[in-house]
């Protein structure tokens, strides 16, 4: 069974459009995508039988620029639907000695920086700091593994005295405040793979509501959908989630809001340092 995926949406939905081939690949990703994620494309034209070139047309239909971004969405479906104990078993048997799986986590964590300096979107960063400016009541979703990016988002937004808070854990009471907010509210909802469905329950509440919301995930094809999306990699083989790649993409939100108005950004950072120093809040070197 699939799990959920946009990218399997989109090819049950298209099926019937599809060439004879074109059908043959869908097929085969639908029913074997385990299988595929891990093939070479020489390896998915002679499982499937049709050619490289075919294949190269096929996926760019599907919206990527080649048989690469492909294969890396496919993999991240694959380990967006493995449980704790299955990812726990991945990371037990990475090759090499007990102290190298550190160089292990560090590559992979390499990795989705080079691929967060591929895909970054300048503009939607850029809407999303012009969102938050613009609004008056910010909130920053993340439950889970992604709470402490929520954590750091806020901590980051109240730097620069931007009126923030952040929601943790959601309950009835939230829901509650959800249908009391204004127009002029915003919704930062942070989540990775494996999705919760409390955050999807949100957005849609939000959408309902005709609240305003960013989602920060991994992917297009997540099932966190906002007005404004923001993508960053946090490919993991652990059952620990990878989150240094999202935490450089809130950085660049952060940092390109305090640019929209830099007066103001060294005016509220010279007030912390004034309250700071009277308060003695660090130790002198």
């Amino acid at each position: 069974m699939n799990p959920e995926s946009l990218l399997f949406d989109q090819l049950k939905k298209s099926f019937d459009t599809y060439s004879k081939s074109q059908k043959a690949l869908a097929r085969l990703i639908l029913t074997d995508y385990q299988k595929v994620a891990f093939l070479t494309i020489k390896g998915f034209a002679k499982l499937s039988g049709i050619s490289e070139a075919t294949i190269v047309r096929f996926v760019k239909i599907l919206g990527f620029e080649g048989y690469p971004d492909f294969q890396r969405e496919i993999r991240r479906i694959v380990r967006s639907d493995l449980k704790g104990d299955e990812r726990f078993k991945i990371g037990y048997e990475i090759k090499g000695q007990e102290g190298k799986r550190i160089s292990e986590i560090i590559e992979k964590e390499i990795d989705n920086f080079n691929h967060l300096q591929k895909i970054f979107d300048s503009q939607a960063i850029k809407e999303a700091a012009l969102s938050i400016k613009n609004s008056t009541d910010v909130y920053i979703v993340g439950t889970r593994s992604s709470a402490s990016l929520a954590c750091h988002f806020s901590f980051g937004l109240s730097k620069l005295k931007i009126r923030t808070t952040r929601i943790l854990k959601i309950s009835s009471e939230f829901f509650d405040l959800l249908d009391g907010l204004g127009s002029g509210a915003l919704l930062v909802i942070i989540g990775f793979p494996r999705y919760v469905n409390e955050l999807l329950d949100v957005l849609a509440f939000c959408r309902g509501r005709k609240i305003k919301t960013i989602a920060l995930t991994d992917s297009p094809f997540s099932l966190l959908k906002g007005d404004i999306n923001l993508y960053s990699p946090a490919e993991s083989y652990s059952f620990m989630a990878f989150h240094c790649a999202p935490l450089v993409l809130i950085n660049a939100v952060v940092i390109e809001l305090s640019m929209l108005n830099i007066k103001t950004s060294i005016g509220v950072l010279n007030r912390f340092e004034t309250l700071a120093e009277s308060k003695n809040y660090f130790s002198k070197t």
